[in-house]
């Protein structure tokens, strides 16, 4: 009997129109999280996330056929653990006997990272809204609310609890009401195609700690298609799974997010390309009628101090100690000045299940154009594995930092590792003893969430998988 006469009150409000934010979707703050369920990363500092996510409900309420709310939503980092974010959401309503249109509530949110699996949301949504049209509370409320999220293979989860309250009163619509509440959602989002696509299953509710006849339940699925970097195209469906006020029978929505590139997400980004072409060869050096001064290989170290005359040493080296190139066999790995002015053989030390390289591989920003600067690097490699025949299987191994999405730095790991395989069979190495995998942020060298972990994270390896007997 009491739901009867709860049905029969919905009907009476939406014909008369209600203070309620009708439609409990809510695009995610940022590019980072899944559809409406908040992801733990935040934006670098500077960076910018900004979009249109378009939904409409089939009779959300009794009385309401058609309810359509497009959300303008934007973000920008302001410090390396922290963001700013902000939703105007819209909204066209239809029913029986109901025709209204306006602004939703203006909200703001506060977002910062914990570590890379937690964050803290805080929220404050002021009554921009139209009134009586079942699209804005008509009174302030604050929330906040709990970020986690964790990565498994080609998965990630993630899942938000929080509370919310108005202030001043409760939220009424009429017989309709909602005070504080608890928003929580859970989500789960599959790389079904690394970098390119993405599909995602979340559910979300608004589970009112007073008040009667709202109570949102859905269940909600979207496939998400990455055009370039964290930018993408969602689309998905969904349905309410209460009989309360709130739960559409059906709810469709569409929506495009773009975050342009920050300089900071990576300075060693790289985009697959052709193999490199090998730097010119240098010119000769004119006579010297002083051999002691002179420099008959051209690589800037004069004769008297290079151990190796004859044979191009790293020009770049010049100007350390003249005692330094002589005294040093081998170079360790942190003193740039133990160069001997011989060719570079002591960039790649040969272990028992690696190769170690001893200066990093560079890459010009956001492509895959291996750096002039680590030719020397690349060619060492080549050579130490023309001199290990026995060397018969490598994986080249492609990493990232933690910042940015999973999918795409799942998808720029793979393809530095395309990237420096690709020149090492161009400069001779048999394609059959090379392999290529990227690992994106999952497999990190050191922990850490500063600038000194996201450069050690950013790496090329060498793995030998198998040596011959």
């Amino acid at each position: 009997m009491r739901a009867v006469v709860i049905v029969c009150l919905l009907s009476g409000v939406a014909r008369a129109g209600g203070d309620i934010p009708l439609d409990a979707f809510r695009p995610a703050v940022d590019s980072r999280g899944f559809v409406t369920v908040d992801g733990a990363a935040v934006l670098d500092p500077g960076q910018l996330s900004f979009g249109l996510v378009t939904s409409w409900s089939k009779k959300p309420l009794d009385g309401i056929d058609d309810l359509i709310s497009p959300t303008l939503v934007g973000a920008i980092g302001v410090f390396d653990r922290a963001e700013l974010g902000v939703a105007l959401p819209l909204g066209i309503v239809s029913g029986d006997g109901v025709a209204a249109q306006g602004l939703g509530d203006l909200t703001f949110d506060g977002k910062v990272t914990i570590d890379r699996h937690f964050a803290i949301v805080g929220t404050a949504s002021l009554p921009t809204g139209a009134k009586d049209a079942w699209l804005s509370a008509n009174r302030t409320s604050l929330g906040a609310r709990l970020v986690g999220e964790v990565h498994a293979g080609p998965f990630r989860f993630g899942a938000n609890a929080g509370v919310r309250a108005p202030i001043g009163g409760d939220e009424l619509g009429m017989s309709m009401s909602l005070g504080p509440a608890l928003p929580v959602g859970g989500a789960i989002a599959w790389e079904a195609a690394p970098g390119k696509i993405e599909l995602v299953a979340e559910g979300f509710a608004v589970v009112p700690m007073r008040g009667d006849g709202y109570f949102p339940i859905e269940a909600l699925g979207a496939a998400r298609f990455y055009l370039a970097h964290a930018s993408h195209l969602e689309l998905g469906v969904g349905a309410g799974l209460g009989g309360a006020g709130g739960n559409p029978e059906l709810r469709a929505f569409l929506g495009i997010v773009f975050e342009p590139t920050s300089p900071e997400h990576a300075s060693a980004k790289i985009e697959i390309a052709d193999a490199a072409p090998p730097p010119p060869p240098k010119a000769a050096p004119p006579d010297d009628p002083e051999p002691r001064y002179g420099d008959r290989d051209g690589d800037g170290f004069n004769d008297h101090d290079d151990l190796c005359p004859d044979e191009p040493g790293v020009a770049q080296w010049g100007g350390c100690p003249e005692s330094d190139f002589q005294h040093d066999a081998v170079a360790d790995v942190e003193d740039r000045c133990d160069r001997d002015a011989c060719p570079d053989r002591d960039i790649v030390r040969m272990g028992d299940t690696v190769l170690i390289t001893l200066e990093d591989i560079n890459f010009e920003f956001d492509s895959a154009v291996i750096k002039k600067d680590s030719y020397h690097v690349l060619d060492a490699i080549v050579d130490t594995l023309q001199a290990n025949s026995d060397v018969t299987s490598v994986e080249v191994g492609g990493h990232t930092d933690e910042r940015g999405p999973d999918a795409y730095n799942l998808d720029l790991s793979q393809r530095r590792a395309d990237a420096v395989m690709a020149y090492l069979v161009a400069h001779g190495v048999d394609q059959a003893r090379l392999s290529a995998q990227g690992y994106g942020e999952r497999v990190p060298k050191v922990e850490g969430h500063d600038e000194h972990a996201w450069r050690i994270n950013r790496r090329v390896e060498f793995v030998i998988l198998h040596r011959s007997s």
